[in-house]
């Protein structure tokens, strides 16, 4: 019994410790203003001064319709990125995969003829590649397609495999391994709706954030005596949070660390959309 119960620890203190790389898209990156720029950052659960990064793939589903420039790809991270794969929800469909909603693509940086090494901290994003969705629709969403997505599963069972790796050599003695951990709960997905942000309806609503970047407070200034109230949403379009009062000092300590976007509603028809980011 005594050797079960060591054998058990051992388990669980390997699975505690287990080194990964999360991947996630995050929405103007670069703080542009243009909500349809797209960068994909793998950030890891663990410190490391000199990883050796040596074959990457992400793969991406989009709403059947939208497009991603072929020609936007701005690499940040390793000098050749591919585009290897485009398939629409029709071609998916011939093979028997998936209900033809979804298109996707898959990017890849294969194994670099030198190292690629980027020191990096627990939980400190490592942005890789940026790309546009050029018709800036205002519907559907786009997604990391996870690992064991059935149109993911489907692919590998006609031997084309999809999957999102990053095989990486830490310098601990283990070698090259995959040390892909899983999607970023909170950066996986977007709804396109939630990104035609700026003024709606009208730009008549005279009010900004306050501070923006905020921490666990911030307050609506401005023509605060028209507003009725706040919505507040992830990125992704999830409404986490309303505001009906006291707009000058609005508490978010429960929400986590992410850029949200509030819908402020006025009196008659006026209306604004902003963005917040909460450190």
């Amino acid at each position: 019994m005594k050797r079960i119960l060591q054998s058990i620890s051992m388990i669980m203190t390997l699975s505690l410790t287990a080194q990964s790389y999360d991947f996630g898209i995050v929405s103007d990156y670069s703080g542009t203003g243009d909500s349809y720029d797209f960068t994909f950052v793998a950030t890891p659960d663990f410190d490391n001064a000199n990883p050796n990064m040596a074959d990457i793939q992400l793969t991406v589903a989009i709403s059947t319709g939208n497009t991603i420039q072929t020609n936007s790809f701005t690499e940040l991270f390793g000098t050749d990125w591919q585009v290897n794969t485009a398939l629409t929800g029709t071609t998916l469909q011939g093979f028997g995969i998936g209900d033809g909603s979804r298109d996707i693509w898959v990017f890849s940086l294969p194994v670099p003829t030198s190292a690629l090494t980027t020191p990096h901290s627990t939980g400190v994003g490592i942005p890789m590649l940026s790309f546009v969705v050029d018709n800036m629709p205002t519907s559907g969403e786009i997604a990391i397609l996870e690992n064991n997505d059935p149109i993911a599963t489907g692919l590998a069972g006609i031997g084309f495999v999809v999957d999102n790796v990053i095989n990486a050599d830490l310098g601990d003695g283990n070698g090259t391994q995959d040390y892909y951990g899983q999607t970023d709960p909170t950066n996986n997905s977007f709804i396109f709706s939630s990104l035609s942000v700026g003024e709606i309806l009208d730009n008549t609503l005279e009010v900004n954030l306050y501070p923006n970047p905020a921490k666990d407070m911030f307050g609506v200034r401005g023509d605060i005596s028209r507003i009725h109230s706040i919505e507040i949403y992830t990125i992704n379009g999830q409404l986490v949070k309303t505001v009906e009062s006291e707009f000058d000092k609005i508490s978010i300590s429960e929400l986590e660390t992410s850029v949200y976007i509030l819908k402020i509603y006025g009196d008659e028809i006026r209306s604004k959309t902003l963005k917040l980011v909460k450190h």
